[in-house]
């Protein structure tokens, strides 16, 4: 539903106007979670059949989220005093303490809006008592910011989020460019990376990050027909400014850009996330800023590349 602007909220952004946005990833408000289940209400409708009777399955969704999460705990339900599924659902979202479960429900949940929901709604028309799919996934990620929770959820999985201008313009482009582009090992490879990040694995994050980058570049050589010997992202750099992936003439003007793909991601990479060469006696330390460095430097080296690529005849 539309999202109202009261006149506390008008208030309170007046007063914290200037001041920087300071991202949580450690706590889930109430009145986030309450407005979570307000999302679900709307959009998969409650299951007892409250929304039109014999137009949907309505018990499904609710069904799916208790169980897929229910399974992956180990637990036979989510909340052992529910009497449907959509009560332990929204039992476990308003009552569980672990951030990280909740929000893997939240997902999930989303998962299902961003598919069979909106699919329902496209068959049958969707009707104005319902909240459309798109909708309720732009509620999500705008209560996400309202209150300040460093996650949105994008690609159909909840991302760490820790400024929220890289993320708008940096992050959800290269994946809406790799999604679209059909780059799946590559899209995969840096969602994966982000997880990584969302659960504090740093050198992971780090690692798939550059499997991300060098897996962009492999797509691009794989659907033009540019052969390349080794599939190291040196070797690769070199075969797109071969192929003149960026036009000669504007070379000079690109050096710096050149460096930055040279000397950015990939030795961070080998460095600090050590690929598979191992780590050595001592364990490598990686600090949680080094890692979101190396997520959004590979974030827009890979939207640089790839619309060169979709530009380039």
């Amino acid at each position: 539903m539309p999202v109202y602007e009261t006149f506390a909220k008008r208030k309170q952004k007046a007063e914290n106007s200037g001041k920087p946005v300071i991202y949580r990833d450690d706590i889930l408000p109430e009145p986030f979670r309450i407005q979570v289940v307000h999302i679900w209400r709307n959009t998969i409708g409650y299951e007892d059949g409250w929304f039109a009777a014999g137009m949907f399955n309505l018990r499904a969704p609710w069904a799916r989220m208790n169980e897929t999460l229910a399974t992956e705990m180990g637990l036979f339900t989510l909340w052992q005093e529910g009497r449907s599924d959509q009560e332990c659902c929204e039992q476990f979202l308003l009552r569980q303490d672990n951030v990280d479960d909740v929000l893997s429900l939240i997902e999930i949940s989303f998962r299902l809006v961003a598919g069979p929901v909106r699919e329902h709604q496209r068959r049958v028309g969707n009707q104005t008592r319902w909240q459309p799919a798109d909708d309720a996934i732009a509620e999500l990620n705008y209560r996400f910011r309202e209150h300040g929770i460093g996650y949105q959820y994008h690609g159909g999985q909840i991302i760490a989020v820790n400024s929220q201008y890289l993320h708008s313009e940096v992050v959800e482009p290269a994946i809406s460019l790799l999604y679209d582009a059909n780059f799946d090992g590559a899209l995969q490879e840096f969602m994966t990376a982000h997880e990584h990040y969302r659960k504090g694995n740093y050198k992971e994050a780090i690692v798939n990050a550059g499997s991300a980058f060098e897996s962009a570049m492999k797509t691009i050589c794989d659907q033009r027909g540019w052969t390349y010997v080794r599939d190291t992202a040196t070797a690769l750099i070199e075969v797109l400014y071969n192929q003149d992936l960026i036009p000669s003439e504007m070379k000079n003007h690109f050096t710096g850009l050149r460096s930055a793909l040279e000397g950015g991601v990939p030795p961070l990479r080998n460095q600090a996330g050590r690929g598979a060469h191992g780590q050595g006696s001592t364990p490598v330390t990686v600090p949680d800023y080094l890692s979101a460095y190396c997520l959004h430097l590979t974030a827009a080296n890979i939207v640089f590349l790839v619309e060169a690529h979709n530009a380039k005849p």
